[in-house]
């Protein structure tokens, strides 16, 4: 603002001096304005704010910068909101998002002003959730505070959840319990408000309207409920397709092995005009390291906030799940009584790394 008042203040000094010609007064106008500029522009500078500071960084950092939760917990006020911060990111897959935490269904502020208060964390924007220490939160004033505050939150359309410190430390997956039941509260409340609007008194032209909103809204929410569900499952997916991929590679290796022994078992010209066209075509080639695949095991999907979501997503994994199953039964029930190749599987599913996959069909 100093800045840019300097301008005007410059061309402000001559204007008053010529002025104080006539009307003397302005001429001590002009000397205080003529001093304010001096101390603006000589005075030291505001510093800027450094750009590697938490406080910044929790603003700027991705998901792909390790150490950004260390940009987050610095907010936090006490051991146990820290503790609670921690089992939230992990049970919610929360990554950073401009300032905010944000995960499957689920956004996570901290330390939100709402005047007059200031909360502790604010989940989808309407849902207060207050870690309580015990020293400031048990006695029988501080329980009237308490409540008197919730009773203004609830006023202003907020619903509280309020947690135990000792919860946090003792059972953290107790406290993600009442916040995951305070968000499928505040979605009832909001479809049920939702409910009562659909419901008021309308003009059959509004109703029509309502009805193509509400077929607009269901097709939202399955469009919404596949994609958590397509990006919940897609990395199990993948880890499942790669082990077909390489069990199917290692079967046809070993069944090109049998045949190659079985032809070159007829009589020595038939292993001789093997080993000839053999050597023939590695001449050719370059020789090169047969490549390893790494394949994660599978882990199941991280706790979506909305239950409807997440009840698709624990459906759609338990289908990939048997799925797999019986793709194993299948591979193991076709090397069943094939003691020649057995070995050969297992022996190319090691080269290429993946022993791991012959546990699944030994």
């Amino acid at each position: 603002m100093k800045n840019n008042t300097i301008v005007v203040r410059a061309v402000l000094i001559p204007v008053l001096l010529l002025g104080g010609i006539a009307f003397p007064f302005l001429l001590l106008l002009a000397a205080f304005v003529a001093w304010t500029l001096w101390q603006d522009l000589t005075g030291p500078k505001a510093s800027e704010p450094d750009p590697n500071a938490w406080y910044v960084l929790r603003h700027t950092a991705g998901p792909d910068d390790p150490n950004w939760k260390s940009y987050f917990t610095p907010v936090c006020e006490s051991p146990a909101e820290t503790a609670f911060l921690e089992a939230m990111i992990t049970a919610f897959a929360l990554v950073p998002d401009k300032g905010v935490l944000k995960g499957p269904g689920v956004t996570l502020d901290l330390q939100v002003k709402i005047p007059p208060y200031r909360a502790d964390f604010v989940a989808n924007g309407k849902l207060v959730i207050e870690v309580d220490g015990a020293a400031y939160h048990s006695s029988q004033e501080a329980i009237e505070r308490d409540g008197d505050r919730d009773a203004v939150l609830v006023a202003k359309g907020y619903q509280v959840v309020r947690i135990p410190a000792r919860v946090v430390f003792a059972s953290p997956q107790q406290a993600i319990r009442s916040v995951q039941a305070g968000l499928n509260s505040l979605r009832k409340a909001q479809a049920s408000q939702e409910i009562a609007d659909q419901q008021a008194p309308r003009t059959s032209l509004k109703s029509m309207f309502s009805s193509a909103g509400k077929a607009i809204s269901d097709v939202t929410d399955y469009v919404e409920r596949a994609s958590a569900v397509q990006a919940a499952t897609e990395h199990a997916r993948a880890q499942f397709e790669s082990e077909k991929t390489v069990i199917g590679i290692a079967v046809q290796t070993a069944q090109r092995r049998l045949k190659v022994e079985a032809f070159c078992a007829q009589s020595e010209e038939h292993r001789k005009q093997f080993q000839e066209s053999y050597d023939r075509i590695e001449m050719r080639l370059e020789h090169k390291e047969m490549p390893t695949i790494h394949i994660e095991p599978i882990a199941a999907p991280a706790l979506h906030a909305d239950p409807v979501i997440n009840e698709a997503i624990q459906s759609a994994y338990q289908h990939l799940i048997q799925d797999r199953t019986e793709y194993f039964a299948k591979i193991r029930d076709s090397l069943r009584g094939e003691d020649a190749m057995r070995p050969l599987v297992q022996e190319s599913l090691a080269k290429y790394g993946c022993a791991s996959c012959w546990v699944h069909i030994c």
